[in-house]
């Protein structure tokens, strides 16, 4: 059924990027369509950047496609590759008015996409809408625990934050042509994060950016201590000047109130990676995608 929210029919192209997914990928495929049907805007054009040591996701997604018969193109390099390189192979290959990128280990509610649409489509509209995103579940076991409190502390810290506010989120954004046509990620130089550069990119420019924190995908919570550390290892390396602000502190109070049990497997999980910082530092300080089971659904 057509959206009567959405008067303004750009055409839209939706990138996804995974590595070695497998049959994953499947539920942020269904997801998207069923969104996209929600909205009828089934003829959005797909396209894959897949980096994957075999076919398994591939094999997943041609299954798919068989069953939703959407139009879609898959880009696959059985070499490993930095996320960032496989969104620029996004960028490069789309063409439509509209370009959402979005990651292959979230699930994306329909009225998330339908609200990051009005972010790039409405009589306000902007040039980048950049989402956010809540855990899927809350995590297990202390890594489980510690993540999903993050995660839920860096939703509330997004809220807070002005309608025009820059952050630092590459997991759910929207552009449109006039930006992401001729904006391309740095590959080995600047920051090692693809969000981060993103955010620089837009730092001090005359794009017009909207904080699309309404705009929620759902991620699932690290699932052991190792990729809780990584991640946050690579958030510090990326951000470096990274500086404690009251906005930070006051949504991490307010977390800690609502969920006590999940501030301490943080503080845990934390001290864990920092205990660690010297071996995994290596591994968070590169631009490559890490074989995580975060990622797995």
């Amino acid at each position: 059924m057509q959206n009567q929210n959405l008067t303004d029919q750009d055409t839209l192209t939706v990138g996804i990027t995974s590595y070695n997914e497998g049959a994953a990928i499947t539920a942020t495929l269904n997801s998207l369509w069923s969104a996209l049907s929600t909205l009828g805007r089934q003829n959005a054009f797909f396209i894959l950047s897949d980096s994957s040591d075999s076919d398994a996701t591939l094999q997943a997604v041609k299954a798919w496609a068989d069953r939703a018969s959407p139009r879609m193109a898959i880009y696959h390099s059985d070499k490993r590759r930095s996320l960032k390189e496989a969104l620029n192979e996004i960028l490069e290959r789309a063409t439509s008015d509209l370009l959402i990128c979005v990651n292959a280990d979230v699930v994306v509610p329909a009225d998330s996409l339908k609200k990051l649409l009005q972010h790039l489509q409405g009589e306000m509209r902007c040039d980048i809408a950049i989402g956010t995103s809540l855990p899927a579940w809350r995590g297990r076991g202390l890594a489980g625990r510690a993540s999903t409190w993050q995660l839920n502390v860096v939703y509330r810290l997004a809220c807070r934050r002005p309608s025009n506010a820059l952050r630092a989120d590459g997991v759910f954004w929207g552009s449109r042509k006039a930006f992401y046509s001729s904006f391309r990620y740095k590959i080995a130089e600047g920051s090692i994060a693809d969000d981060v550069q993103l955010t620089e990119a837009l730092s001090g420019s005359s794009w017009k950016v909207r904080n699309a924190f309404d705009a929620v995908v759902l991620k699932v919570p690290a699932s052991s201590l190792r990729d809780f550390a990584v991640t946050a290892l690579r958030s510090f390396a990326a951000n470096t000047n990274h500086v404690d602000t009251p906005g930070r502190a006051a949504a991490a109070f307010a977390e800690a109130l609502s969920d006590p049990v999940g501030a301490l497997c943080y503080l845990i999980a934390r001290t864990y990676t920092a205990a660690r910082r010297r071996a995994l530092r290596p591994l968070a300080a590169t631009e490559y995608w890490e074989i995580a089971a975060t990622t797995k659904r």
